[in-house]
């Protein structure tokens, strides 16, 4: 079990099994273990697939995840809650060495003008 499930299931959400998810077109958080959690939809217009969107090409088949969660039972999460889940999220992509999702917590070379960081206009 990564990070992330252990605090969802903290927080009331268990991972439930694939072929009870709902296939009537409503969004389902669907997990695996290549991909992680996957916003998806079932289509069944030719070959039924899990989809990420109604015009996707690339669909999945319910063997390609572990399980799903039921986006309508989540509750909203306070400040504590979303950063502990930000760090289990972190702490899963450092355990399954995927380097390119971390590479977007590397800090920029450059600093990057915008309204928080006026210092960066002056420079």
């Amino acid at each position: 079990m990564t990070h992330v499930q252990t605090l969802l299931r903290e927080f009331g959400q268990i991972l439930q099994p694939m072929q009870t998810a709902a296939r009537d077109g409503r969004t389902v958080l669907a997990y695996s273990q290549h991909f992680g959690l996957v916003a998806a939809r079932w289509i069944d217009t030719g070959l039924p697939k899990w989809v990420e969107a109604l015009e996707s090409e690339r669909g999945f088949l319910d063997r390609a995840f572990i399980g799903w969660y039921d986006p309508s039972t989540f509750r909203p999460l306070g400040e504590d809650e979303l950063t502990r889940l930000l760090v289990a999220y972190i702490d899963d992509m450092r355990a399954e060495k995927r380097y390119d999702i971390l590479k977007i917590l590397d800090a920029p070379v450059a600093p990057t003008v915008s309204n928080d960081n006026p210092a960066a206009k002056e420079g």
